[in-house]
């Protein structure tokens, strides 16, 4: 799926390698044996020589360096763990067994090579069979794992050049055409003997293309345009090509665009360049803090060809003054963590006393902002002389699990917040909870199903509570009767009338409402109610059919959208005074008056596989990039 979405519709992308690769001399099966050979000897001299090793890696007079061996990790975790893997070698099934056991990582420091360069200046490594049987295993290992890389990395390779086949293939055998299919058919056709008539048709039809937001565009589309209308005989018969964009806005690489098609296109411009130099938009403290942040590094956006211009503020632009008593009058301020106040009240990261882990720095980070934000607003800050007021505050995050988290944090201090993105009600909590109650409602005498809805929040049924309600107690019996009711209801006069009912008898919403996100939680379940109504009426399932749509609603995106592309997208619980939040995608072409963004810290590094773990020996996945050399946006397959 992550090759088929990085391959796109361009069938002329080249992709590296350009062939697969060729298979090592070696057999598989030769270097799993010589991996489980491997694995019996370590096993062996641990077993034969472990008081000596113990001894010699907790002795520091040795000369160990202590940033590898820590003595701490030696006794919990290096001895422990060879004990664990010679148990785990000697109860393997099979040899293939033992050759898929994983290493640890600080095998490596038990090497000959681990221990010469892991040694304090002046010490010499001391010498024992054991670092020998080490490095043979990290040979061993090393080496299955790249005859696997080439065969995944061969794998893929064929998988590409099929699926191009496949795709080909269907399109001729269903007769249908993608979009995208339509672009690259006129960019071959434009090459193609004949193109200079088709350019002459479409320069014929149209003196002068536009294009807005160009830096969205991709190469395909690119060739098109230059060759069509970036031409000299075209500027003479008074035409030509105008194209709007600015690259820092290139958000969109999803689509397929291509940021080195801009910096091309105005490569291709000459003089014919000009820039907005005015903004009307932002407040003059906010665009002298951006000119100030940006303008203070050599290459801000690490992109020689993408500079940054500073811009200057609308001289006839009204601003109503912002006025914050005893808090910052800067237009943008940049909060610090201040990490040794925080590392001893939270778990150290890796054994280092002044790191914390990044789930707990998160965590501060959501508290510190709602703290600022209630400051805020109990401050007597005001715009334009009127005080503020929630609304006036936006937080804006990369994904939908950051703003949860600043949900509960804002909502933890009884500040009203709302949510304006692009979540999906199906994916929520009161989904999974609908589909319990209806399960119950199905089958009321199953206990263990009525327990599940009553632990849902329209019920309100803590553990104590459930807990308590055995299997022979009236109060359970008594529910279960309800249940039944319900259900009967459902099949006699509908859903909608069903569920109306339970809601009114069993107080739901005003049991949601007690909750701190009542207002979320009561418009999930009233709109997933209206979805199943819909569905009830459009396709008349039965009962047990309609929860299972719902049951795989919450897992099948397709399913979803056979109701409409926004139909399931999670609605605004209130629209009063309450906090905005909203993921960074969502917000593009919006004004807030006051923004927070606590989640810029963090890098994308520690959300997939890094350049260090791809450097230490990591798989990475496939990766496309701009090959300088050729010019054109590349597949890279590789494995390692």
């Amino acid at each position: 799926k992550l090759i088929d979405r990085q391959l796109g519709a361009d069938e002329t992308m080249p992709v590296l390698p350009e062939h697969a690769p060729e298979s090592s001399s070696a057999s598989p099966r030769a270097l799993c044996e010589a991996v489980d050979a491997a694995w019996i000897q370590l096993a062996e001299s641990w077993r034969a020589r472990r008081e000596v090793l113990t001894a010699l890696l907790l002795d520091p007079k040795v000369g160990f360096n202590g940033n590898k061996y820590r003595l701490d990790s030696i006794r919990k975790t290096w001895i422990p763990s060879f004990d664990a893997l010679c148990q785990e070698v000697e109860q393997a099934a099979t040899p293939a067994v033992r050759a898929g056991i994983e290493a640890p990582d600080f095998l490596k420091n038990l090497t000959l090579e681990g221990v010469a360069t892991g040694m304090k200046k002046g010490f010499m490594p001391p010498s024992d069979p054991f670092f020998a049987v080490c490095s043979e295993l990290t040979r061993c290992t090393d080496a299955l794992g790249e005859a696997f890389d080439e065969r995944a990395l061969a794998l893929r390779r064929r998988f590409v050049g099929a699926v191009r086949e496949a795709n080909r293939r269907r399109r001729d055998e269903q007769h249908v055409l993608f979009f995208d299919d339509l672009l690259s058919q006129l960019r071959d056709a434009l090459a193609a003997p004949g193109g200079d008539r088709l350019c002459e048709s479409l320069r014929g039809r149209y003196r002068f293309a536009l294009i807005d937001e160009f830096q969205d565009t991709d190469a395909v589309q690119y060739e098109i345009f230059e060759r069509v209308w970036h031409a000299d005989e075209v500027r003479r018969a008074g035409g030509g090509l105008v194209l709007i964009g600015d690259p820092k806005q290139a958000i969109y690489s999803f689509r397929g665009a291509d940021i080195h098609s801009y910096l091309a296109a105005r490569g291709h411009a000459g003089p014919a360049v000009h820039s907005l130099g005015v903004n009307h938009r932002s407040d003059p403290a906010v665009i002298d803090a951006v000119n100030a942040l940006f303008g203070a590094a050599a290459d801000p956006f690490a992109q020689a060809e993408i500079e940054f211009r500073p811009v200057t503020p609308a001289a006839t632009a009204e601003r109503e003054p912002f006025d914050a008593p005893g808090r910052f009058r800067a237009g943008l301020r940049v909060s610090f963590l201040a990490r040794e106040a925080a590392a001893a009240v939270s778990p150290a990261a890796g054994g280092e006393p002044d790191k914390i882990e990044l789930r707990f720095a998160r965590t501060r980070w959501m508290q510190a902002l709602a703290r600022d934000v209630a400051e805020l607003l109990e401050s007597g800050a005001t715009i334009g002389g009127r005080r503020i007021v929630p609304s006036d505050i936006a937080v804006l995050a990369r994904r939908k699990s950051e703003l949860d988290a600043v949900r509960r944090a804002l909502e933890g201090l009884g500040i009203p917040c709302v949510s304006r993105g692009d979540g999906n009600v199906f994916e929520s909590r009161e989904a999974w909870e609908l589909s319990s109650v209806l399960a119950a409602w199905l089958r009321p005498g199953d206990f263990g199903r009525l327990r599940a809805a009553l632990s849902s929040g329209a019920h309100g049924f803590d553990a104590r509570a459930i807990a308590a309600l055995h299997d022979d107690a009236p109060e359970l019996s008594a529910l279960a009767e309800r249940f039944a009711e319900y259900g009967r209801l459902w099949s006699q006069s509908g859903f909608s009338r069903a569920f109306e009912t339970w809601r009114a008898r069993e107080g739901v919403s005003e049991r949601l409402l007690a909750y701190h996100d009542g207002d979320r939680r009561l418009t999930n379940w009233l709109h997933l109610a209206e979805l199943l109504a819909r569905v009830a009426s459009e396709r008349g399932p039965s009962r047990t059919g309609l929860a299972a749509w719902l049951d795989r609603a919450t897992v099948d995106e397709g399913l979803r959208l056979e109701l409409g592309a926004e139909a399931s997208l999670l609605r605004l619980e209130r629209d009063d005074e309450a906090v905005q939040l909203v993921t960074l995608h969502g917000s593009k072409g919006l004004e807030y008056e006051i923004v927070y963004l606590p989640c810029l810290w963090e890098s994308f590094e520690s959300r997939g596989v890094s350049a260090k773990s791809v450097d230490d020996g990591g798989r990475r996945p496939p990766v496309r990039f701009h090959d300088r050399d050729a010019g054109r946006r590349t597949l890279d397959l590789g494995v390692r």
